[in-house]
């Protein structure tokens, strides 16, 4: 349900097939704003994460990307 792509240019990203953040509405946006900040904090603070593509927002998956490779 859930893996790591990482392009040509380095770029990871960090992919969710699924939504268990749907079923909770009113406690969403602070569920995959913890959701990023665990990702930030597991890979490293000094690393860019941006979110990409969000289910709850119409996007087929959930998707975070390292640019810089988490490097």
């Amino acid at each position: 349900m859930a893996g790591v792509e990482k392009d040509a240019d380095g770029v990871l990203r960090l992919v969710e097939n699924h939504c268990p953040n749907r079923a909770a509405p009113t406690l969403r946006q602070r569920v995959c704003r913890t959701e990023k900040a665990v990702f930030h904090h597991a890979i490293s603070p000094d690393v860019r994460i941006e979110r990409d593509e969000r289910i709850v927002a119409g996007g087929r998956r959930c998707t975070y990307v390292v640019p810089d490779g988490g490097s």
